[in-house]
């Protein structure tokens, strides 16, 4: 097997589900359609997704932020880090987070070749894309949260949360 159908293979296989979990507080009642804000954890046995979905935020921050994690997975901890402060309510480090996981996402795309690579990294970069836009709507800014999932929705069509807290937003605005 050839090095890029290799390397292809190995991405294929590291592509990582990812689950939404809601940000603002509310019980949905079986009669209540609105939608809700979400954010999205990367599931991966090392980014602490599972921990996060299951609401133990202060020990995936702890994890997340212990010295010596691996610098190749970055921007997959930093996306999961932005949703852990979100979700325990610390909403600047959350919006600093995800602007570094950001950060991080942009420039591995800039270096990377791989058109699979570079997809797969699209689709991180709508997710922190995204989880960011969640934060701001938290923090009231919803005019950035806007801007944030429109800018996901162009970097990848695989975007579905951005597509779905867009939506709130919009809602949110018909309402008011």
């Amino acid at each position: 097997m050839s090095g890029l159908k290799m390397n292809n293979a190995r991405l294929a296989r590291r592509w990582l589900a990812v689950f939404a979990v809601g940000l603002l507080p509310g019980a949905v009642l079986a009669h209540d359609i609105t939608p809700r804000p979400e954010m999205s954890v990367v599931l991966d046995r090392s980014t602490f997704g599972k921990t996060i979905k299951n609401g133990r935020y202060d020990y995936a921050i702890e994890k997340l932020t212990a010295p010596g994690r691996s610098l190749r997975r970055q921007h997959l901890d930093r996306i999961n880090l932005c949703v852990a402060y979100a979700k325990s309510g610390h909403l600047a480090r959350a919006e600093e987070v995800c602007d570094s996981a950001l950060l991080l996402v942009r420039n591995r795309l800039a270096e990377e070749a791989d058109d699979f690579a570079r997809a797969e990294l699209a689709r991180f970069e709508a997710v922190a894309l995204s989880n960011r836009g969640v934060v701001r709507i938290a923090a009231g800014d919803f005019e950035a949260a806007e801007r944030d999932f429109r800018d996901a929705l162009k970097v990848s069509r695989a975007a579905p949360a951005a597509e779905r807290n867009l939506a709130y937003l919009e809602l949110q605005r018909a309402r008011d």
